[in-house]
């Protein structure tokens, strides 16, 4: 009870044999040139009683014969005498790192639930998944393995400017989730996935300059940081709006005020050196 695979001579119990006899095969053949079959690859002797699981292929050399090398159904290899115990349970083996995290028993023809599947170990700095599988109509035993890589420090949206440059990037710790950007009629719905984080950092590709952002409504601390307006926000689901900033007319009131401020020191300066003036005796 394998998978196999190979180029010549791949076969269920021998690749190459004289002679065989009341042979029981479980096989799943994966890949095979000349000479492949579920019993053997080659037999040049004698062939009695050997019965396989049917699957599609022949018993020697893709073909099979009657009586001496021929395909049965699960349930009859069962009832066969000399079947192995293992026959009887299939079996789905998840491994981390080389190690056995949990193993799955179920019948033949059985699915595996979702919530069957076991978590993953974890690793610093890294996500993890399990390796694709098919998990519905079981027929063969598997081992599944956890394939894990490094986390990544930023996620964009889809959604990009006319230059290809996205529209929110989300600075945090992430695996293959994806930032959803989702644009309506007055605002950016944004979804972040989860990643443990109190707040995130986000960068928002905005058209136009001067502009406070607004999320849900409130405005939040922002600035310019090249193309990107840069804030932080703690929430994981978010409309984004901006706005331009109010005109700023403080300076302008200094400005003014120091104007009328120096006009006051002119008029004065001048009504002084009149008086002066007027104070100079004739012939001196």
């Amino acid at each position: 009870m394998c998978r196999l695979s190979g180029g010549n001579y791949v076969g269920g119990i021998a690749g190459r044999a004289t002679d065989m006899r009341g042979c029981r095969s479980f096989v799943e053949i994966t890949d095979g040139n000349e000479f492949t079959g579920t019993i053997a690859g080659q037999c040049s002797g004698e062939l009695s009683a050997n019965a396989f699981v049917e699957n599609g292929m022949g018993a020697v050399d893709g073909i099979s014969y009657r009586g001496k090398a021929f395909p049965v159904t699960y349930e009859k290899m069962l009832t066969l005498s000399d079947v192995p115990e293992e026959f009887s349970v299939m079996k789905l083996i998840f491994m981390a790192d080389g190690e056995i995290v949990e193993t799955l028993e179920y019948g033949y023809g059985d699915s595996v639930r979702d919530a069957d599947i076991p978590e993953i170990p974890s690793v610093a700095g890294s996500f993890a998944e399990w390796e694709d599988f098919d998990g519905s109509d079981l027929r063969f035993g598997k081992i599944i393995n956890a394939v894990y890589s490094n986390r990544l420090t930023a996620i964009a949206s889809d959604v990009c400017r006319d230059d290809g440059l996205p529209v929110f990037i989300a600075e945090g710790s992430y695996g293959d989730e994806s930032l959803v950007a989702e644009r309506g009629d007055a605002a950016w719905r944004i979804t972040l996935p989860e990643d443990g984080a109190e707040s995130h950092l986000i960068r928002y590709y905005a058209e136009g300059d001067n502009l406070d952002v607004f999320v849900n409504g409130e405005r939040v601390d922002s600035e310019q940081d090249g193309r990107y307006l840069v804030f932080r926000t703690n929430l994981m689901d978010f409309e984004v709006t901006t706005a331009e900033k109010p005109f700023n007319y403080i300076p302008l009131i200094y400005a003014g005020g120091g104007a009328a401020a120096l006009a006051i020191i002119v008029i004065v300066a001048v009504s002084v050196r009149k008086k002066k003036k007027s104070a100079v005796k004739p012939g001196q």
